[in-house]
């Protein structure tokens, strides 16, 4: 009798174990102002979650929350840190939670005084140009792209974007302006060896530009 009694304990026991075992946890700790704030990524996919606790002295307390997206998986996480060269500049903390290719990008995160804010997306591939910008570059078919987001307002947005257009063509107007290429009825302008089109997009609407705004892509 006793052997039946131990197989649920058992299966118990060993279902507790697989959870466990399934419920990863990635964590990064930083120090500010001699506050100590601990980033935890726990979970897996479409359970992961990201908690953040400061601890002053002895206190532990919970400052930030946030369930992440169905496909991140905290079980591949890896946590990074850009400190600002000035003191009174916010701490920025970069999650990424198993994302991979081209397009990946970091979950951001902003520390400020006591605080821990969500601070958008930032591509996995950007580099720190200013204490406020970071740049990035891309292919696709016939174009190389530069991107360069900005943290305004304590959020990460692309402000500015260029394409260098080496092989295909654009639909442009009078203005200047891209138009839908689907569509286009007005003036198509086709790229050829030694004769790339520059575009530079701002909030998504494309210009025309001189190959010389282009000049880094050259490169």
């Amino acid at each position: 009798m006793n052997h039946i009694r131990f197989f649920p304990l058992l299966l118990a026991l060993l279902s507790a174990e697989v959870f466990a075992q399934e419920r990863s946890s990635q964590s990064i700790t930083i120090t500010r102002d001699n506050k100590k704030f601990t980033f935890h990524c726990d979970g897996t996919t479409s359970s992961s979650e990201v908690n953040v606790v400061l601890q002053i002295e002895s206190k532990e307390t919970l400052v930030f929350y946030e369930r992440l997206d169905e496909l991140d998986d905290c079980s591949q996480a890896s946590w990074a840190m850009e400190k600002s060269d000035k003191r009174s500049s916010p701490t920025l903390v970069f999650l990424n939670p198993g994302r991979t290719g081209m397009n990946a990008q970091y979950s951001a995160f902003l520390v400020s005084g006591e605080s821990v804010s969500a601070a958008g997306y930032l591509p996995v591939r950007a580099e720190k140009v200013s204490d406020s910008e970071y740049r990035s570059y891309s292919s696709e078919t016939g174009s190389v792209w530069e991107r360069t987001d900005s943290l305004v307002g304590g959020v990460f947005s692309a402000r500015n974007e260029f394409q260098l257009v080496l092989r295909g063509s654009v639909c442009t107007n009078k203005a200047g302006e891209i138009l839908d290429q689907a569509t286009c009825s007005a003036t198509k302008l086709i790229a050829r060896p030694g004769k790339p089109i520059c575009v530079g997009y701002k909030f998504h609407k494309g210009h025309l530009l001189p190959p010389s705004a282009c000049a880094r892509l050259t490169q």
